[in-house]
């Protein structure tokens, strides 16, 4: 968000499907919340498993704030290297989720 560099969008747009999917209709829906926070939570424990980080600065090495950082991001092709992979693997761990 911002090339600040923060949590993953790819882990961002996952937890909002599963936010829409398990996620409250109210404020007083607490079991639905919980089976919600439940899930985003595997979801960021498997991810971070895979990659080490959730976090976009640690994932691409690059700091996107900079001309430098998004040269760098072009030039290594870190989209087409590596934020591929991130993409997949979220969408991955989303379908499982959603599966149980």
């Amino acid at each position: 968000m911002g090339r600040r560099g923060l949590v993953c969008g790819a882990i961002t747009g996952a937890v909002m499907a599963l936010s829409l999917k398990y996620g409250r209709k109210t404020l007083g829906e607490m079991e639905n919340y919980e089976k919600c926070m439940a899930k985003v939570q595997q979801l960021l424990k498997s991810f971070e498993e895979n990659f080490g980080s959730t976090l976009c600065r640690e994932l691409t090495n690059c700091d996107l704030t900079t001309a430098e950082g998004r040269q760098k991001f072009k030039v290594e092709q870190i989209r087409e290297k590596k934020c591929a992979r991130y993409v997949a693997e979220a969408m991955r761990i989303l379908l499982n989720l959603t599966r149980e």
